[in-house]
């Protein structure tokens, strides 16, 4: 039987924005121009959804995860200013972007805030351990950040790709599942570690579908973004497999227009697209595969539902 997952979490969702609209008011009653432009960062909001499906799914909600899960929506909205910077993207979600509004200087001291908020908000819960695996988690999203701007038009391994993919996005969907753990009593430890794991595939697949779609233009930004900007993501990795002497165009340092629509044509006549859909289907289906611990709920048919949701924005 199919849940209608939003409905299910409404009230939820609907609390958790009100606690967190009333967290970012008190806190930045001085920058409203500011914290006002932060909605064009709130999209499905799909890490709050993994969070208190999981909560629910096993026990119920408590402050505690609205706290860690306002600090993850924090440093994921303070990735999103300082990558629309390092892009220089004047778009996200078919809006101005902070950067395009406010300058490149105030949206990197946007993003430097939000992080500050992010650490203020995790204080309010009294455990070191949830703190260290919140500075683990931002040290893997900044360092895959780094190791991607490293290695512009360099073109990674399959292997590369993934764990690029699980520092940058990933993590915060692992972060959610982690920290959702420490309030589970009634699972062992196997039981825990499949709820990692499930938000992990989860995450990889979140990413390589958002790089599938880069190349169909339908998300507000040019098409082929990724690789007029140099960062080259799993179609093209299975195009170079197929066809090595795309490298040619890899290896430029200033990708044109016939460039792009050359690479469109190939990845069309080397199906490279329907081979990158395939492997996000594998990593779907090693999502749904963890969900066999979950106990047998509405909440467990609803992150069934939310994983295929995912796959489906191909």
């Amino acid at each position: 039987m199919m849940t209608n997952t939003k409905t299910l979490i409404e009230e939820d969702i609907q609390a958790f924005n009100n606690y967190f609209d009333e967290f970012i008011e008190r806190e930045t009653a001085n920058i409203k121009p500011l914290t006002s432009a932060m909605q064009i960062f709130k999209g499905k909001q799909i890490r709050p959804r993994l969070g208190i499906l999981i909560a629910k799914c096993f026990s119920s909600l408590n402050v505690n995860h609205f706290d860690f899960l306002i600090s993850v929506e924090l440093i994921h909205n303070a990735s999103l200013c300082h990558d629309d910077v390092l892009d220089e993207a004047d778009l996200r979600r078919s809006q101005d972007t902070f950067n395009k509004i406010f300058g490149n200087s105030t949206a990197i001291l946007m993003g430097d805030f939000l992080l500050t908020l992010a650490l203020a908000k995790l204080s309010d819960i009294d455990n070191n351990e949830l703190n260290r695996i919140f500075s683990y988690a931002m040290k893997q999203l900044i360092q895959g950040e780094i190791m991607q701007n490293l290695n512009l038009y360099n073109l990674p391994t399959i292997e590369q790709y993934i764990a690029k993919s699980r520092d940058k996005t990933a993590v915060l969907f692992e972060l959610v599942a982690k920290a959702c753990t420490f309030y589970i009593n009634n699972a062992d430890e196997q039981t825990k570690q499949a709820v990692q794991d499930f938000a992990m595939y989860l995450g990889i697949l979140f990413q390589i579908v958002d790089d599938i779609k880069n190349f169909k233009s339908d998300d507000g930004k040019p098409i082929l973004n990724d690789l007029r900007e140099g960062v080259l993501t799993l179609p093209l990795i299975y195009l170079a497999q197929d066809y090595p002497q795309i490298m040619e165009i890899f290896d430029k340092a200033d990708i044109t227009d016939e460039d792009v629509l050359n690479v469109r044509a190939l990845l069309d006549k080397y199906n490279s697209l329907d081979k990158a859909v395939e492997f996000a289907n594998d990593y779907k289906l090693n999502a749904l595969k963890n969900l066999e611990f979950f106990p047998e709920n509405e909440y467990k048919a609803a992150l069934a539902e939310l994983t295929q949701s995912v796959f489906n924005r191909i």
